[in-house]
């Protein structure tokens, strides 16, 4: 019995551990664009927003890529591949259209 995880384990640890990778990176950005651009007036959100929802839209597009690397490396068939692939980006936009909307009912003025 080696030692090595089989790769449907592998494929679910990096499909994971890359997701919330990119929740903590959501946070993070968020934190960063709040903060540096501290936005006073409800004019000043709106320009918060747009930076913000570009970030993360480009952090949550980068972090498909380097799924569909990882899962090129992992699974054995293109269909598994496509399916790994397609499945995270179904769920990367779910989570960013959760994300968008509720940074704008937050910051409704």
């Amino acid at each position: 019995m080696s030692n090595q995880p089989n790769s449907t384990l592998k494929g679910i640890l990096i499909f994971a551990g890359t997701y919330v990778a990119t929740l903590v990176g959501t946070a993070v950005v968020s934190l960063i664009v709040m903060l540096v651009l501290s936005p006073q007036s409800c004019a000043d959100y709106g320009d918060a927003l747009l930076v913000l929802w570009g970030v993360v839209g480009v952090l949550h597009l980068v972090s498909t890529a380097v799924l569909g690397v990882f899962a090129w490396r992992v699974a054995q068939s293109v269909l598994g591949r496509l399916g790994m692939v397609g499945a995270y980006a179904l769920l990367m936009l779910i989570t960013y259209l959760f994300f968008a909307f509720t940074v704008l009912v937050g910051f409704n003025c």
